[in-house]
């Protein structure tokens, strides 16, 4: 997940040193305008795709791969309902955790608000979610992103702690 998001920054920052080495001021600023949403949308939907193959994985490790409920799980729990697992507006990821259950939420509720690395990586996670809801539906062509191609990146590796460690709480609550 991370490795083709960060190909994707560094082919930015390479077109960025090129357009300014070249004094190319305005496609430098159209491509960053336009690298900035499409980054946002990218970022956004390889955390997506994370936390739908943790999930699915998880329901894999848990019950047999032939069990109906594995293919239930994955086409009437994870295909295209992402977006309504979370409250995107949120400062926290409790609703999502609750789909797991009361005792789930409080058990990761209480990984989270311990480790602040974890806290602000839910933060960024959320945050790049609401951005991308926000560029997808609010006309994606005169959205205004205030955050720069550095910001959007950060966010998302920070927001990648959250995806990974989703995966490693999900097992842990199994196991004890």
């Amino acid at each position: 997940m991370h490795h083709q998001v960060s190909e994707l920054f560094k082919g930015a920052e390479e077109l960025r040193i090129y357009l300014l080495e070249n004094n190319e001021v305005s496609f430098l600023s159209f491509a960053d305008e336009n690298f900035r949403k499409l980054f946002v949308v990218a970022s956004a939907s390889a955390l997506e795709a994370e936390i739908c193959q943790t999930l699915l994985a998880f329901a894999h490790k848990n019950l047999s791969e032939k069990h109906v409920l594995v293919h239930f799980i994955q086409r009437k729990a994870i295909e295209r309902q992402y977006h309504t697992w979370f409250d995107w507006r949120s400062a926290n990821v409790n609703s999502f955790l609750g789909l797991f259950g009361d005792n789930f939420k409080k058990f990761a509720s209480n990984r989270i608000s311990n480790d602040e690395i974890l806290i602000a990586s839910c933060r960024a996670f959320l945050e790049l979610g609401l951005l991308r809801n926000r560029l997808v539906h609010d006309d994606f062509s005169s959205f205004t992103l205030e955050k720069t191609t550095h910001e959007i990146y950060k966010l998302f590796s920070s927001a990648c702690t959250f995806a990974e460690t989703l995966r490693i709480m999900l097992d842990e609550f199994i196991e004890n």
